[in-house]
């Protein structure tokens, strides 16, 4: 499904006003097995996945989790997997979710080529020229913490 900018512009300003009224009541039962039954399996026990082809939720910025969310269940993010797996959920059932994940512990992956480390740093801080990539400290902050529609990309 094709979207003009401004209907996606709309779209997450939407997702964004709904993100903003996260609540801070404790998370219903209810939402705890979704996320164990539908999330876990591809995410990992609460979010913190280790299939490096599945990001990890846990420590995920709330907001951001509900605009991709959003995204996928309107189909501005096409997915086999997700679209089916969020389809059912509400508005608040998708905040709920999103607070759930942004709450756990998360624990990152480390690697120990000193090669990797040093390349991963390059491409974080200076971009890839050759490639056309930008820094992704740019956007994601120098922390890689992301920021509200960002995604956090440390611990990934």
């Amino acid at each position: 499904m094709r979207r003009t900018f401004r209907q996606t512009l709309m779209l997450t300003a939407l997702a964004a006003a709904c993100a903003s009224s996260l609540a801070t009541e404790p998370v219903p039962a209810r939402i705890r097995e979704i996320a164990d039954q539908r999330c876990g399996a591809c995410h990992g026990p609460a979010g913190q996945g280790e299939n490096a082809k599945y990001p990890k939720l846990s420590g995920q910025n709330a907001e951001y989790l509900v605009q991709q969310m959003f995204n996928f269940k309107t189909g501005v993010r096409q997915s086999i997997i997700m679209g089916p797996q969020l389809a059912d959920l509400s508005g608040d059932d998708a905040k709920l979710l999103a607070r759930h994940f942004a709450s756990q512990l998360l624990v990152p992956n480390r690697s120990n080529e000193p090669s990797l480390i040093d390349a991963g740093r390059r491409i974080f801080l200076e971009g890839n020229p050759a490639t056309g990539v930008s820094a992704c400290a740019v956007c994601h902050g120098p922390n890689a913490r992301g920021a509200l529609m960002l995604p956090r990309l440390a611990g990934q």
